[in-house]
């Protein structure tokens, strides 16, 4: 069921459009904001300087990757040499890897989806013409703001160029302890969605404590500018 908000086919024509790394730079300068006072953090397209002395998310040192392909499911991932692949008793997850403490991990999500469907689902509710990034923004809104362990939305929706389509961002803080692993712990996720013709790709990368996301702002950087799609699976605009 899409959730119950007012929203037209310019809601997302209204938000910068910006790159992989410069979402997790913004995420990685919000933290830091967060960590040290500041709520102020640079958006994409504001004319005013950055909130001073609020500072650069700290770059974590130049490491090893490897690389995670999947031909069945149609993309590649490069990750941590010191992480580790995990398993995972969801079907839908394709891809999860952490560190040793499993306080820092990638996972990739990819869930059936009838885009057609829901385009004229959106549509009827909204008596016009809608775009997949419409679809997009409803869908994920949901997803976010009404998942059980969300804590507070820190950053998004944004609209970030990802391999080769146009997906939503979202930074999120959420309690760790849902899942009986890291209690009392909160952590923070930043999010990507990208829409298929048959299929949402999830790709959420996790920082327990929320200190430790500035500190991996480039190894976040470098995973998610790592994921590409093998082959089309539709289109994503």
């Amino acid at each position: 069921m899409l959730p119950d908000m007012a929203l037209t086919k310019m809601s997302y024509a209204r938000l910068a459009v910006i790159g992989v790394s410069g979402a997790v730079f913004l995420a990685a300068i919000l933290m830091a904001g967060m960590l040290f006072g500041h709520a102020a953090f640079p958006t994409p397209g504001d004319s005013s300087p950055a909130v001073s002395p609020t500072p650069s998310p700290q770059q974590s040192p130049q490491v090893e990757f490897v690389e995670f392909r999947d031909e069945q499911a149609g993309f590649k991932i490069s990750y941590p040499a010191t992480w580790g692949p995990r398993s995972s008793s969801d079907p839908e997850v394709a891809f999860l890897a952490s560190s040793v403490d499993d306080q820092s991990s990638a996972l990739v999500r990819i869930t059936p989806f009838d885009r057609q469907q829901a385009l004229q689902r959106l549509e009827e509710e909204l008596g016009q013409e809608a775009t997949t990034l419409d679809l997009n923004l409803q869908l994920t809104e949901q997803r976010v703001r009404n998942g059980e362990s969300v804590q507070e939305v820190l950053l998004g929706p944004k609209i970030v160029d990802f391999a080769g389509g146009r997906a939503s961002y979202y930074v999120y803080s959420f309690d760790a302890s849902q899942d009986g692993s890291q209690n009392g712990q909160t952590g923070v996720h930043a999010q990507y969605f990208l829409f298929e013709e048959d299929r949402m790709i999830t790709l959420v990368l996790q920082a327990i404590p929320p200190s430790e996301f500035t500190r991996l702002a480039s190894t976040f950087d470098r995973i998610a500018q790592s994921f590409e799609r093998l082959s089309s699976q539709g289109s994503s605009s």
